[in-house]
């Protein structure tokens, strides 16, 4: 799995310029984020003809205080992906996902985390997955050439 771009080539990246971004995550949230080949494995054939953008930096704020299970009052989540390999192992319950999207679908989100938040609908270009190393037990994760990866 390649690495993270760093923070500070995200920051400057043009608009429809790629960048890859890891997120700890469980196996089933991989597995629909592989299917779909959106941010958050979101169906978009559930609302045709929609353009996300990137969020707003209130969403993206409301993001990161929800994030700490405190202030978020029942709104959707924005998947939050990082650019710190050390921190998407932090969160990771069972799977590590890798993906490549276009700078234009995100909005800074946990400074301290080098987090970016965006859309679950947005696109994305290039996935990849890996077990969660660590002691939680891993099912099935499902890479972008479709091998089913199996840890304990």
């Amino acid at each position: 799995m390649k690495s993270p771009t760093a923070e500070n080539k995200v920051v400057s990246a043009s608009p429809d310029e790629l960048v890859t971004l890891w997120r700890g995550t469980r196996p089933e949230t991989a597995q629909r984020i592989h299917a779909t080949r959106t941010a958050g494995g979101y169906d978009t054939s559930l609302t045709p003809g929609l353009e996300p953008g990137a969020p707003s930096e209130e969403a993206a704020i409301a993001q990161v205080v929800g994030a700490s299970g405190q202030g978020f009052s029942g709104r959707t989540r924005l998947p939050e992906y990082t650019t710190s390999e050390h921190w998407a192992m932090n969160y990771a319950n069972g799977a590590i996902v890798c993906i490549d999207i276009r700078k234009k679908f995100l909005t800074k989100g946990s400074g301290s985390e080098g987090g970016w938040v965006m859309f679950p609908e947005a696109p994305i270009e290039a996935f990849d997955a890996k077990p969660h190393t660590g002691t939680k037990k891993v099912t099935v994760v499902v890479n972008k050439h479709g091998k089913h990866l199996m840890a304990d």
